[in-house]
This record gives structure tokens, C-alpha cells and sequence, in this order.
């Protein structure tokens, strides 16, 4: 659900309630998934993502499934306290996330 993936939350999460964010950016706001592939090369194929993307193949549900997160740094989309845009796809329709510093580590 992306209701409240709003520059305006991810600013009060942040600077108000000292939050990290995770958001997700569908297409219900058209130029929000614009701007930011715009601002960032996340197209071209897994083997240009090799140092920032984790990928992995498997059997489930009774097919063949690949799973991939492409990550890149989220500098130029304009979105307040972002550090890092991730592009998961699994056999679905390419999906953005927004992702502030601390969420987007391992251990964060």
C-alpha cells in the first residue's frame, strides 16, 4: 500500500518522530515513479547491478521463480532523506522503494 508514501510523511518521520521509512512508490502517483527512475539508471540488465543487487532462483509454487533487488544511491530524486532506491521484481510488474539510510542497512 503506498497512502502514505508523501514527501511531507517521510519529512515528519525523520525530523519529527526520529523514524526511519520504508516506502513504496506505485503507480497511483504517476510522477513520483517518473522523477525517480529519471533520476537514478536503474534499467539495463542484472549482470550491470552486480555490486549492488542480490538475485536469487528457485522453485515455488510450481514454476521457476527469480527474484532480484537492484539498489541504487537515491541522491537527485528530490525525496527528503532518502538514501537508497531498491527495485524488487519477482515475476511481477517492476516496483520502486524508497528506503531512508538506516532501513536500508542489514542491520538497521
Amino acid at each position: 500500500m503506498s497512502l502514505h508514501t508523501q514527501a511531507e510523511t517521510a519529512r515528519h518521520l525523520v525530523e519529527e518522530k526520529h523514524a526511519h521509512y520504508l516506502m513504496i512508490i506505485k503507480a497511483n502517483q504517476p510522477s513520483l515513479p517518473e522523477a525517480v527512475t529519471n533520476a537514478l539508471a536503474l534499467a539495463g540488465t542484472d549482470a550491470d547491478f552486480t555490486g549492488t543487487s542480490w538475485t536469487e532462483e528457485g522453485k515455488g509454487h510450481g514454476r521457476r521463480e527469480k527474484r532480484s533487488i537492484r539498489t541504487v544511491p537515491a541522491a537527485g530524486t528530490g525525496w527528503p532523506h532518502a538514501a537508497q532506491v531498491m527495485l524488487p521484481s519477482s515475476n511481477h510488474p517492476d516496483r520502486l522503494t524508497l528506503a531512508h539510510p538506516a532501513a536500508a542497512e542489514p542491520d538497521g
